[in-house]
């Protein structure tokens, strides 16, 4: 009788031979998490099916390597060895680049740059580039600020565990399509401030076909009394979207931008400037919302259809304005 046994744990007893006869490959931590050993042993003793497996499990096996590991002391440095080779990488949180494969000539380390900090002035709010999500999601100042809606993406996604080693920088230079937060950002107002190329908008940056190599110093979020609404459907509790949508106004000055389409985050610039022309109301929201949802293209995966997505945008849309305005004419 041959019985099925977990591959992340240790095997029972009776399979020890076994599983010490098993090629590497095969031991691997992504073989599939349930098996026979019966199975198992057949590939032992086909030396052509287990050439054919050992070939497809290692194109899918991932082999980050990094030839040489760097901590500067300051942004000089460190942007005088992101220039010297072109395989050389600024490490964020490391959370993604672990399940990769890419092959990093020099990995160079902010920590000691001093970029885990969140400061307020008078004009705006200051997040350093490697400050965690943790702490942003915690931060009294950014609360007071700019309101719940940071938190609120933030306080869903993985564990705490994780948004304690995730680093803000690295998350939006990624310009991740999974992504919340860059949606909420884009709705928020945010620049970047990069060492050498200056400040520019989160929504140039997006559209940069290929960012100039640089290091993303603060993400500045504008004192501007915007007010920020942000609408997500997950599978799960702490799990990323599969849709987001982001909606914010200051006086008749609205910003719509949505994210995962699957894809990155975009801006509705077309109907946003209609929005500032012309008076919003709530019984102008569900027009609004149909020219906003047409702005977009949506894809399919495995986590949801085109068409679920581009219902989505349009319900999103659609509470977002009504919520928006009727926070409004509260005020009036």
């Amino acid at each position: 009788m041959w019985s099925s046994w977990n591959v992340r744990s240790p095997p029972a007893p009776s399979a020890q031979s076994r599983w010490a006869r098993l090629p590497p490959v095969l031991r691997h931590r992504q073989f599939p998490m349930r098996c026979s050993t019966r199975w198992a042993s057949i590939l032992i003793r086909c030396p052509s099916r287990r050439k054919r497996c050992s070939g497809l499990f290692r194109k899918r096996r991932a082999d980050m390597q990094i030839r040489e590991y760097q901590k500067p002391a300051t942004l000089d440095e460190a942007y005088a060895l992101l220039v010297k080779g072109k395989t050389n990488r600024i490490l964020g949180g490391c959370t993604f680049l672990k399940r990769t494969n890419v092959k990093i000539g020099t990995a160079i380390d902010l920590s000691a740059c001093g970029l885990d900090y969140i400061r307020e002035t008078e004009e705006a709010v200051m997040i350093g580039a490697y400050t965690s999500l943790r702490d942003i999601e915690t931060s009294a100042v950014i609360l007071e600020n700019f309101g719940p809606a940071l938190r609120e993406v933030l306080e869903h996604l993985i564990g705490v565990q994780l948004r304690n080693v995730i680093t803000i920088g690295a998350h939006v230079a990624s310009r991740f399509g999974f992504s919340d937060i860059i949606p909420t950002l884009l709705a928020m107002n945010a620049s970047l401030r990069f060492y050498r190329g200056g400040v520019k908008s989160l929504w140039a940056y997006m559209n940069e076909d290929a960012p100039e190599r640089d290091i993303l110093v603060e993400i500045v979020l504008p004192k501007e009394g915007r007010r920020t609404k942000v609408q997500m459907m997950r599978l799960s509790y702490n799990d990323y979207s599969i849709f987001c949508l982001a909606a914010s106004r200051v006086k008749e000055n609205w910003i719509i931008a949505a994210g995962v389409f699957p894809g990155r985050a975009k801006l509705a610039e077309k109907t946003m400037s209609e929005m500032r022309d012309t008076p919003v109301t709530r019984g102008r929201a569900a027009e609004l919302a149909r020219r906003i949802t047409a702005e977009y293209r949506f894809g399919t995966n495995y986590r949801g259809t085109a068409e679920y997505r581009r219902t989505l945008c349009e319900v999103f849309a659609r509470r977002a304005i009504e919520e928006l305005a009727d926070e409004d004419s509260c005020k009036m």
